[in-house]
Order: structure tokens, then C-alpha cells, then sequence
């Protein structure tokens, strides 16, 4: 009997560490959050949806929410926080956030250096259907505020 009891609390136990699904995840939340409590250089302003689509070579049927701030200085921090109508739309928009790393990278190595660090250790994360980039000196920071 003590064995049933056991195998019954330990199947308890594990299934309880399993991966939880995340469905309440607010995309305004995670940009404020980051905004707020992440160290970014420079003025960090809010782009409207005409600047967001030339920055990001985002499908518009794949999105229903986009935020997305960019330094006004010349550094390469920016956070950007979309929120796609499924969970494939979400995989591709996440692969368009990975090449606007990578297009960053190419474009601030002949001229500023230490912001290609940056984007070396630049957060990419998808949620679900939300997927986030943050690109800042306080990756750790930004990492905590994204588990």
C-alpha cells in the first residue's frame, strides 16, 4: 500500500514539472517591464506601425500586436514585442526578429564596434504566440524580467 501511495505522489510530483503553457502573456506588460527596469542606451522611442514595417520584414496577417522601441542615439538598443495570430505565424516572425540581429550586427561592425557586442548577447524569445528582442548592456536583466 505504502508503494501505491508513493508511485501515486511521485507521478504527482512530475507531472507538476512539466512545461506550463503560457496563455496570458501581455506584450504591453513585457515592453513596459523592459523598458522600465533594463538599462538602455540613449532615448528609447516608441516606433508607429509604418516605422515597424521598414525595420522588420514582418507578414502583417501574422501579427496582431507590435511594440517596438528603438534608441535615439546611435547604439543598437531596442526592444521590439510582437504578438502573433498563432503559434507558427509566431516561429516565423520569431526567424524575422533573428535576421534583424543578424542585419544590425553587419550594419554597426565598420563603425561602432561595442554595439555588435551588444547584439552578440541580444535576447530573442518566443512565448507562445509572443515573441520578444531585447538588445541592451543588461542582458541578464532583461533574461530575469523574460522567464
Amino acid at each position: 500500500m505504502k508503494r501505491i501511495i508513493l508511485l501515486i505522489m511521485m507521478a504527482a510530483l512530475l507531472t507538476g514539472c512539466g512545461k506550463k503553457e503560457v496563455t496570458n502573456i501581455k506584450p504591453d506588460d513585457i515592453a513596459n517591464r523592459l523598458l522600465k527596469e533594463v538599462t538602455y542606451g540613449g532615448n528609447m522611442d516608441q516606433m508607429n506601425d509604418d516605422m515597424i514595417a521598414i525595420l522588420y520584414d514582418v507578414n502583417a496577417e501574422d501579427v496582431s500586436k507590435q511594440i517596438v522601441y528603438c534608441s535615439t542615439d546611435a547604439t543598437a538598443d531596442e526592444i521590439a514585442v510582437f504578438e502573433a495570430t498563432s503559434e507558427d505565424a509566431a516561429k516565423r516572425v520569431e526567424e524575422v526578429v533573428k535576421q534583424r540581429v543578424t542585419d544590425q550586427k553587419a550594419s554597426f561592425e565598420g563603425y561602432e564596434p561595442k554595439e555588435v557586442e551588444k547584439l552578440e548577447k541580444a535576447i530573442v524569445k518566443r512565448v507562445g504566440k509572443v515573441v520578444v528582442l531585447s538588445v541592451s548592456n543588461d542582458s541578464d536583466k532583461a533574461n530575469e524580467i523574460l522567464k
